[in-house]
């Protein structure tokens, strides 16, 4: 399971779900997200990202009120390796706001985040071990480390466990994940909530449930596909409250 995956895999960040299957397909030339009411109608656009025929993501634009107010463009110094995310808000000029550096082996080990300035803002240095995997991933403002994450992996490869601790005073986090027998993220375990994912007979994610520990919240996403396995919609419920995102596809 690749770090991709993890992202993949959780809650907060859904919004990989259409990359990754995008990725895979490799002859979708823009994908749109709406956002719509509860019945899936009066929808306004969110968001629009263009792919290239190798599968890879080159632009991002953001709307408000039907008008981009931040684009995202991604450059690659080989396949599947982005070195540079650049961010052009409305008509300022365009900035580096991430910067990838790679080892000879391909490894990502250092990402440089920048602000408005040209000293990057926050550091993360990256650690592999001798299967290649990432061992630890250490976040620095200037010298000093503001936080460290340590991964653990299964005899298959998966991230079993990590460990985060936030400095000076942070109590670390463990977080274990779960795999069916298909290999496939079936839960996530915080500290103060879970996770649990549900897949159709494809291996398409088309359930998730999260519950806090100690409250009577309650989310559940549901993920529809289309006849090429594209996600075509997602439902995001919060207690009472229903969110419906749709999503349209352009081929090559």
């Amino acid at each position: 399971m690749t770090l991709f995956n993890i992202h993949y895999a959780t809650l907060y960040a859904q919004d990989f779900l259409p990359d990754a299957k995008v990725m895979q397909n490799k002859k979708v030339k823009t994908v749109t997200q709406f956002d719509c009411d509860s019945t899936g109608n009066n929808c306004f656009i969110l968001n629009r990202k263009y792919y290239d025929k190798l599968g890879q993501l080159y632009l991002s634009e953001d709307y408000a009120q039907g008008q981009v107010y931040l684009t995202t463009t991604y450059s690659y110094f080989q396949k599947d390796k982005i070195d540079t995310v650049f961010q052009t808000v409305q008509d300022q000029e365009k900035r580096p706001v991430v910067i990838y550096v790679y080892d000879a082996a391909g490894n990502k080990v250092e990402q440089l985040q920048y602000s408005l300035n040209t000293e990057p803002v926050l550091r993360t240095v990256y650690s592999y071990n001798n299967a290649q995997q990432v061992q630890t991933e250490i976040v620095k403002q200037g010298q000093k480390a503001i936080s460290e994450k340590k991964f653990f992996y299964d005899t298959s490869g998966n991230v079993s466990k990590t460990i985060e601790k936030y400095y000076p005073d942070g109590l670390p986090e463990t977080i274990l994940f779960f795999y069916d027998r298909l290999n496939r993220c079936s839960k996530i375990k915080y500290s103060d909530r879970e996770e649990e994912y549900f897949y159709d007979n494809e291996a398409n994610l088309v359930k998730i449930n999260f519950l806090e520990y100690g409250t009577n919240s309650r989310e559940v996403s549901l993920l529809n596909y289309s006849d090429q396995l594209l996600i075509s919609s997602k439902t995001f419920q919060h207690n009472d409250v229903l969110f419906y995102f749709k999503y349209t596809y352009e081929f090559y």
